[in-house]
Parts: C-alpha cells; sequence; structure tokens
C-alpha cells in the first residue's frame, strides 16, 4: 500500500530461504524509490541483500557490450538466481524500470526487472556518467554500509554500470567500499536486488 515507511526503517531486514537451502538476510534501502514497470507508481519498499547472495560473472568472454541489459549476469538473475526464491516472495516482487550505463552508446540507459544487482549512481549517487535513475544513499551513507561478505570475508561486489575507459569492464565495489572496476567474466560477488 507504499506505506512501509509508516511501519519500517531503512536498515530494517527478513531472511528468506532458497530452494537449494541458503539463507538469504535483505535489507530495506529505499522506500518509494523506484518506478513500477506498470506505470501505476513506486514499488513500496526496495530491499538488497546484507551480503553477498552468490558469485558470478557479468559476460564470458570479456565484454561489457550492450551493458546490463544484455548482460550474462542478467540473464542468470532472471533465470537461475530467481527460481531458488520461494513462491510466496516471487508473488510479492514487483517489476520496476532500472536505469544503467551503457559503454556502446555512451549513455543511460534503461530496461524492466523483477531482480537486479545496484547501479553506481544507486551507491554512490550522482556522477559524470549515468545521468539519472533512483540512488539509494539515505542507506548507503559511507564505507560501513557499503561492504558486503561472502562467506565471512569483505568481497568485491558487482554493479550493473559498465565502466566508461573500456570495453572489457564493469563498475564494482571493493571489498573495502571504494568504487573500482573489474574484467566482467570476472566472478565478483552478486548483491540482490528487488521491490515489493
Amino acid at each position: 500500500a507504499s506505506k512501509g515507511d509508516e511501519y519500517f526503517i531503512l536498515g530494517d531486514t527478513k531472511t528468506f530461504t532458497t530452494s537449494d537451502g541458503a539463507s538469504v538476510v535483505m535489507e530495506i534501502v529505499a522506500f518509494n524509490a523506484d518506478t513500477k514497470a506498470d506505470g501505476t507508481g513506486t514499488a513500496g519498499i526496495t530491499w538488497i541483500s546484507k551480503d553477498i547472495f552468490a558469485t558470478h560473472v557479468m559476460n564470458s568472454p570479456d565484454n561489457n557490450t550492450g551493458g546490463w541489459e544484455v548482460s550474462e549476469m542478467r540473464r542468470w538473475l532472471k533465470s537461475d538466481a530467481y527460481n531458488t526464491l520461494p513462491t510466496e516472495l516471487k508473488s510479492a516482487i514487483t517489476t520496476v524500470n532500472k536505469t544503467y550505463y551503457d559503454k556502446t552508446t555512451n549513455s543511460t540507459l534503461g530496461c524492466s526487472d523483477s531482480v537486479w544487482i545496484p547501479s553506481y549512481r544507486e551507491v554512490f549517487g550522482t556522477d559524470d556518467f549515468e545521468t539519472s535513475g533512483t540512488t539509494y544513499i539515505s542507506y548507503f551513507t559511507g564505507s560501513d554500509s557499503q561492504v558486503k561478505k561472502y562467506t565471512g570475508s569483505a568481497t568485491a561486489w558487482w554493479l550493473r554500470s559498465a565502466y566508461k575507459d573500456n570495453s572489457i569492464a564493469f563498475k564494482n565495489v571493493h571489498p573495502y567500499s571504494d568504487n573500482s572496476a573489474n574484467h566482467s567474466d570476472y566472478p565478483c560477488g552478486v548483491v540482490l536486488g528487488f521491490c515489493t
């Protein structure tokens, strides 16, 4: 009912179990921030995983051609990863519009997603190449909030924004919270996001 912020606060959590037995803690990062793909307003609550959901490549072979929308990562999230979610959760997820920097066209593009990984703009705020889209900087307030762990250790995690300076890399968040980039065929952390 778009009244999540009357009952919860940023950082509140909810845990689900995947079909393969993994326990995943999700955190609230925004309220009424993401536009629903069907044009009926904004999704009430935006969630991302407290820590790294899995590791996966962005693209193999190594490239960022076409950006997030045609990436191997997006295909994997929409199929294999999504299929591990509980039925009750899948029925609550709302498809939203997502923006991303595309190196191929040197512009900010958009597509619709039910599950996704964060963008540079969402985590770090305004920058000189991702010109539109929401931000979650009320949640990502500093280095502590940007560190994500995998099997107990701080690990680099992918952003869906292509790297501006070459045609092979995507942006990521360094294990100790600085923004960085990596070859797209390297298996970095996946931070799961969705809206309800």
